[in-house]
């Protein structure tokens, strides 16, 4: 097993290859290691996304407005929907997302409908539109 010599540059080029720390320390724990003990680590892992963010009330909203729906939010940035939610503003912060269900009225199931030729197509292009109507018995109608 031959040994690497770390140099600062060969360092920076090796963190380069990921995207947190932890990855870099279990990947790689030589370079890791290396940098670490040189007192560089902040600096070759400066590109890298924070393990933990504290999130402030103005960048969870801000967080927020990227996403449509609850479902993406709390998916895609889990840290600041959960951050949210535990401070109690969850609600207002996501206000302007689309509702993640549609409370289907017989006036609205009925124009969706109408843009289907039969029951097949109405179930495969709105799927919630149709199992809405079955649950109600209006599918029939």
């Amino acid at each position: 097993m031959t040994r690497t010599k770390w140099t600062y540059e060969k360092l920076v080029d090796e963190a380069k290859k990921y995207l947190t720390k932890q990855e870099f320390r279990t990947k790689d724990s030589s370079a890791y290691t290396a940098a670490k003990n040189r007192g560089i680590i902040e600096k070759v892992c400066s590109h890298m996304t924070p393990a933990y963010v504290s999130w402030s009330n103005k960048q969870l909203i801000e967080e927020a407005r990227k996403y449509q729906t609850k479902q993406q939010f709390r998916t895609k940035s889990r840290s600041a929907f959960s951050a949210a939610k535990y401070r109690g503003i969850i609600e207002k912060i996501c206000s302007h997302m689309n509702p993640a269900r549609v409370s289907w009225s017989y006036e609205m199931l009925e124009t969706e409908a109408q843009k289907y030729q039969s029951k097949y197509d109405f179930k495969k292009g709105s799927n919630g539109a149709y199992q809405a109507a079955a649950y109600s018995g209006d599918v029939d109608q």
